[in-house]
């Protein structure tokens, strides 16, 4: 059904987004929103056409469900953060207060200026910041823009499953129906639709299996060089 419909996702999540911009006075938000569909289109493009066509379809439907919960959210709390004022507000707030003043990424910095030393998330702090630094070039940042990049996060997800159940031998419908469940699984479309930090863990958890695969799977050069790749996600992940 997925396949049947794809040409149907992209120009819906489209239009939507374009309306939600429109209606937000936000050109960031679309702008974002097709710069996030060109850099997961250019990764997809090595999985093949049906990698593509799984982008394609979970970054469409993400990107449709971050507005419903969007107004969902304004219309119970006042406010598009679950409860009003949850993580992702509190990310947020303090990406504002480090985007001026943390170019390079430090965490003691971060740590100081945030008045938060022992702050668990620092990377994704700086992560939201450069997204707020990136959306200061066009008309400013809006909430909607770190959601557009969770849902081409969790794309990439997708693609990445897709990509690791083709190396063990799954079949091509085996695989795809593995990327797809990945990608709209209740819980992660939930997490993808707010300013969290649990999409991009679970992207680079994904990278360490997939070179992981890629390291017993090389020889000689290629091993040593993939062996290095593998830290480097879970060396993210930790900061």
């Amino acid at each position: 059904i997925f396949l049947k419909f794809r040409n149907f996702f992209f120009p819906f999540s489209l239009l939507s987004i374009l309306t939600f911009s429109i209606y937000a006075q936000s050109v960031a938000v679309f702008t974002c929103y097709m710069l996030f569909a060109g850099i997961g289109l250019l990764i997809a493009i090595p999985t093949g056409r049906i990698g593509v066509k799984i982008f394609v379809i979970i970054y469409s439907i993400s990107s449709v469900f971050a507005i419903l919960f969007y107004y969902l959210f304004m219309f119970q709390y006042g406010l598009p953060y679950q409860g009003g004022g949850s993580d992702s507000l509190a990310y947020e707030t303090f990406a504002a207060e480090i985007k001026d003043v943390v170019h390079s990424y430090d965490a003691q910095v971060i740590g100081y200026t945030i008045n938060e030393i022992y702050h668990n998330s620092k990377g994704y702090i700086y992560l939201i910041s450069l997204l707020m630094r990136l959306s200061d070039l066009l008309d400013g940042y809006h909430p909607m823009i770190a959601r557009l990049f969770n849902a081409a996060l969790l794309g990439g997800c997708s693609i990445i499953t897709y990509s690791i159940a083709r190396k063990i031998s799954l079949s091509l419908k085996q695989a795809f129906i593995c990327a797809i469940v990945t990608g709209l699984f209740p819980i992660m479309i939930f997490v993808a639709v707010q300013s969290l930090r649990d999409i991009p863990i679970a992207f680079m958890l994904l990278l360490s299996v997939h070179f992981s695969i890629n390291l017993i799977n090389s020889k000689g050069f290629f091993k040593f060089f993939f062996g290095l790749l593998l830290f480097i996600p879970i060396v993210l992940t930790i900061i």
